[in-house]
């Protein structure tokens, strides 16, 4: 049996180990505090298409993989496609569109050439940058102009201005 005074150096030394021993342990084996996580934050998600709703649950934008290619689309409150980008048989392509549905400015791609056009209520071009076709009202001949083209359209879909490589335009300092 212990006395009561070799019962207390046994407590000591108990409780000077344990001291040591963890101070030794955070020293020799450094780590992080373990804390409970509030949500799981998954790192990946795979679909074929996202839809992104309003507080009502009205569809307002779409990211989907529409015949093979990647698009994205921005939709009104009426559910109305009103800005769109997608790739194109491998070109990319932006589109802005008018309440109508109607494309009324486009960026885009077409065999390594890009293009810019505005156009009118009518979907017709008015302003175009970049490569364009035009076709002579009295033979019918179609004409291809080159990427480095502005290209202004009169009211009637006539070709009204243009500066090219051939036409270039020449600002006056008077």
């Amino acid at each position: 049996m212990m006395s009561r005074r070799q019962f207390h150096v046994a407590l000591v030394v108990l409780g000077l180990s344990a001291f040591a021993g963890g101070v030794a342990a955070h020293w020799l084996l450094p780590g992080q505090t373990a804390w409970a996580q509030d949500a799981y934050v998954q790192q990946r998600v795979s679909a074929e298409q996202f839809e992104l709703v309003d507080e009502a649950g009205r569809v307002r934008g779409l990211l989907e993989m529409s015949q093979g290619d990647p698009r994205l689309a921005l939709i009104d409150e009426t559910g109305r496609v009103r800005a769109e980008m997608a790739i194109l048989r491998g070109e990319p392509g932006v589109a802005v569109l008018d309440r109508n549905g109607t494309v009324r400015g486009e960026l885009f791609m077409s065999d390594g050439v890009a293009r810019l056009s505005i156009r009118d209520v009518r979907g017709e071009d008015r302003a175009v940058v970049g490569a364009i076709q035009t076709r002579d009202a009295d033979t019918g001949a179609t004409f291809e102009w080159g990427e480095s083209t502005i290209s202004l359209f009169s009211a009637n879909g006539d070709l009204g201005y243009q500066v090219d490589e051939f036409a270039p335009l020449e600002l006056w300092d008077y």
